[in-house]
């Protein structure tokens, strides 16, 4: 399924394992979001449980197992891949974090979770796209998602939403100039997973001094 596909990615990119299927998780029933999707959290902290589902418009169930849509990455169907890359992100760090990690929910702020969301698309769609066509850096994409989605697919308050995209654009391009496009895996592997671990005051301050390697 597309969805585990995704987290098995997410996964392989930061070295983790939930040992969870999204399957799972994923809420079917017919109540129709007010928007794209979104993830669910519930937390007892009488009893320190953390209760996640994750939830999809309609639409987006109804793709998911059509295979032809679900192995090819165009122009045409990126939005649909922007939404479920971004909301298995959602999923799978506050598993990692508040599952895993034993952090508290109302420690990961939205704006953390927003940022991490973004960066995480852009990664995992220039690898697809990279995949599928031999290496070719896709140049327009990193426009597309920063700077051409409709806003009716970002459900968060216009000032959360322009934060994150703003650090998110910066340090995908960072990270397209000084690893990517060199081929330095090694590099972006140890960049990315640090960034990852951080909270949302750290990965503000690490994106705002990167610095485009010369």
């Amino acid at each position: 399924m597309l969805l585990d596909h995704i987290k098995a990615n997410l996964e392989k990119l930061y070295d983790i394992d939930t040992g969870i299927s999204i399957q799972d998780y994923l809420c079917e029933d017919d109540k129709t979001p007010d928007n794209d999707g979104g993830v669910n959290v519930l937390f007892d902290p009488e009893k320190n449980v953390l209760f996640l589902n994750i939830q999809l418009h309609p639409r987006y169930l109804k793709i998911l197992n059509n295979e032809s849509f679900a192995n090819r990455l165009t122009r045409k169907n990126i939005l649909y891949y922007y939404v479920l890359t971004e909301e298995v992100s959602h999923f799978v760090y506050l598993f990692w974090k508040c599952g895993i990690s034993d952090i508290s929910p109302s420690d990961v702020s939205r704006q953390e979770l927003e940022l991490q969301g973004k960066i995480d698309r852009y990664i995992l769609l220039m690898d697809f796209f990279m995949k599928q066509n031999d290496g070719e850096t896709p140049v327009w994409m990193k426009n597309m998602l920063f700077e051409k989605l409709p806003h009716h697919f970002e459900s968060q308050p216009e000032e959360i939403y322009a934060k994150a995209n703003l650090f998110a654009k910066k340090y995908c391009s960072v990270i397209e100039h000084n690893f990517i496009l060199r081929q330095d895996t090694a590099g972006l592997l140890k960049d990315v997973r640090r960034v990852y671990s951080y909270n949302e005051r750290n990965k503000l301050n690490h994106i705002a001094h990167s610095r485009f390697i010369q």
